[in-house]
This record gives C-alpha cells, sequence and structure tokens, in this order.
C-alpha cells in the first residue's frame, strides 16, 4: 500500500515546473506544507476508514446518542444540572464520521480522494494564484498549467492510484463549477437580503 508523508525533492520540482511564470510574492514553504500536511490526512483517514467497521460502529453510535438524549430530557426535568453536552458533542462527531465511511464511499465514491482533490486545487487558485482552466494539446490532450500541478500533486500523493489526465481535467472541471455554482448562490443570496432589508 503506498502512504505519504512528505514529497521528496523530485517530486516538489515537478509541482514547481508545472507552470513558468510564478508570482514573486509566493510564500512556497507554506503552500509545501498545506499540500503535504492534505496528503497524511488523506492516508490517515484512510488508515482508520480500514481499521473500522462502519455499519457496527453507526448502529452502536446511534443507540448511544438515543441513551443520552433521553438521559438529558429526563436530566432536565427533574432540574438536575449535568454536563452531557460535550459527551452528545463527541458521539454526533464520531456518527458524522462513521457515516463519511458508509455513503460516501459507495461504488467508486471516496470522500477522502475527493477532499484531497479540493485541498489541492484550494492551494492553486488561493496562494498560487492560479487561474481553474484546462487546456488542449493538439492530439486533445488534456494540459496546462493547472492539470500539470494537479497531476505532480496527487502523483506525489497517490502514486499508482493518480486519475490521468483525462481525470485531473474532470477534477478541475467539477471545481470551477462547484465554485461558479456557491458565486452565483452567494450572490442570490445578497439579492434577496438587499430586497428584504428595504421591505417596509
Amino acid at each position: 500500500m503506498t502512504t505519504f508523508t512528505a514529497f521528496t525533492d523530485a517530486q516538489w520540482e515537478e509541482i514547481q515546473a508545472a507552470r513558468a511564470d510564478w508570482p514573486t510574492d509566493i510564500n512556497w514553504e507554506m503552500v509545501r506544507q498545506s499540500l503535504e500536511q492534505a496528503g497524511r490526512d488523506f492516508w490517515t483517514m484512510r488508515a482508520n476508514r480500514r481499521r473500522r467497521l462502519p455499519k457496527d460502529a453507526r448502529t452502536i453510535l446511534r443507540r448511544a446518542l438515543k441513551h443520552v438524549r433521553v438521559l438529558e430530557r429526563d436530566l432536565a426535568e427533574l432540574r438536575i444540572k449535568h454536563t452531557l453536552i460535550g459527551l452528545k458533542r463527541g458521539l454526533e462527531n464520531r456518527l458524522t464520521i462513521y457515516e463519511m465511511s458508509g455513503r460516501f464511499f459507495e461504488g467508486r465514491a471516496d470522500a477522502h480522494r475527493e477532499l484531497l482533490y479540493m485541498r489541492a486545487i484550494q492551494q492553486w487558485a488561493g496562494p498560487l494564484k492560479g487561474e481553474l482552466k484546462v487546456s488542449r494539446r493538439d492530439d486533445g490532450t488534456a494540459d496546462g498549467p493547472t492539470v500539470r500541478y494537479v497531476g505532480a500533486v496527487l502523483a506525489a500523493v497517490l502514486g499508482d492510484e493518480t486519475p490521468g489526465r483525462a481525470g485531473i481535467a474532470k477534477i478541475i472541471r467539477k471545481e470551477e463549477k462547484r465554485r461558479r455554482e456557491k458565486k452565483w448562490q452567494r450572490r442570490n443570496n445578497d439579492t434577496l437580503n438587499a430586497k428584504n432589508n428595504f421591505k417596509v
């Protein structure tokens, strides 16, 4: 099984070679730390998921939460002060993690891999000041700085599981669409709020 702890010098050089005209004010040390942490987080989450039995764990956690909520209501009715909030939140958080290990991994879905893709692109569109664009070679193959950057990051972290150029182009387009829809939704919310503020 492939694992990842940090970029080798060669891998980091390949990531930096994805683009020739980087802005001069990039904090490369911060970007590298963020990308390496994303890679380590991916393999930690995958290892944790493989050690668990999500279906059994979800059943137990739901049952425990039900008991805690009943106890919380009973204590409130008896006007007994309690400190069950931390326990309840802890169980709810754990249940969320186990549910992620279930429905978000059906078929070919892999929420951990999707999170890795998103974190790599966040660095590109944020601190690295890149645009989410996909170019094409004469033969139709996906190319361009974004494709090369995402490909180099994923190759270092995922090894043999790295998507091909067509898959990487799809990842970039999907994230670009998500950001465009989020921006459109935010603009609509601002418009609605402005209209509501003018109501008498």
